[in-house]
């Protein structure tokens, strides 16, 4: 890519000059024949924002951070520490994911998502296993990748996913246009309709790109059983591990998607928390 107005002249006379931020610098795309593919090369820089991540804040090696998503709302759920009530009536700390848009702003997500990073970290891990035995039955893979081309499922959810997102742009520019009236009126402050203003347009922004991406891939003939072999060598990379990494991770799954805990059952002797975990394998955007 060129990348220009990486800086921007300050002050004429002094020709003080400063960094202009990353999203607002001119990026033309594709003017140079690349060394790697571009899927490559975002993938390698996000592992190595994996292996640098500064001191330790929680009582758990994080091996997930970046990965997992609520799925009521979409956003990327917050991990934290937290005191609960254990027996003996005594508090026992344990680290948690959960959802913060919850509490920022329950209209973009009423529901309270959560799970303790200890379930997370076992029911990951013994998907991962499940997977990477998978892929060591050649006949296995070949039936997937004919099912998968007879069901035709990832057109099916990238549509769905479509329909998603432009019914949220159309709600956000219902929000803008309401914004504006109000800014009008002198119900908001210049600040304030300026702060919220940028923040809907980010989200504007980051929706039409998702549904250029998704319009590209529905435009394509149907490669799965390619992206379901280049899952493979990587699985097989990994056939040896016995426990998580952030890197193995990073290598294997898109996202994890963490559904609402709905508890079966009376008392606390006998209720069953149910939660729906959906892995987003990396390649073939779908779980197996």
């Amino acid at each position: 890519d060129t990348v220009s107005l990486k800086f921007e002249t300050v002050n004429y006379r002094t020709r003080k000059i400063a960094a202009v931020p990353k999203e607002k610098r001119i990026v033309i795309k594709g003017t140079h024949e690349p060394i790697v593919s571009r899927d490559d090369f975002e993938r390698v820089q996000q592992l190595i924002e994996v292996r640098h991540r500064g001191q330790k804040r929680y009582n758990v090696e994080n091996v997930f951070r970046g990965l997992v998503f609520c799925t009521s709302c979409g956003k990327r759920m917050n991990i934290n520490n937290n005191y609960v009530k254990a027996a003996g009536n005594t508090w026992m700390l344990r680290t948690i994911y959960r959802c913060e848009t919850y509490y920022v702003n329950p209209l973009d997500c009423g529901r309270y998502n959560y799970i303790y990073y200890d379930n997370l970290y076992e029911q990951v891990l013994q998907s991962v296993k499940r997977v990477m035995a998978l892929m060591k039955d050649d006949e296995a893979v070949l039936e997937m990748a004919r099912r998968k081309a007879a069901e035709k499922t990832g057109r099916k959810k990238l549509l769905a996913e479509k329909g998603k997102h432009e019914k949220r742009l159309s709600g956000l520019t219902a929000i803008i246009r309401k914004l504006y009236e109000d800014y009008s009126a002198g119900a908001l402050t210049e600040k304030n309709y300026l702060g919220l203003l940028q923040g809907y347009q980010a989200e504007q922004k980051s929706l039409d790109e998702r549904i250029t991406v998704i319009n590209g891939g529905l435009e394509k003939p149907d490669d799965y059983g390619d992206r379901l072999n280049k899952l493979k060598s990587f699985a097989l990379a990994y056939s040896e591990c016995t426990a998580l990494t952030a890197e193995m991770l990073n290598q294997l799954i898109e996202r994890i998607e963490i559904g609402y805990p709905e508890t079966d059952g009376g008392d606390k002797n006998t209720k069953v928390i149910r939660q729906e975990i959906n892995i987003i394998y990396r390649f073939i955007n779908t779980n197996i």
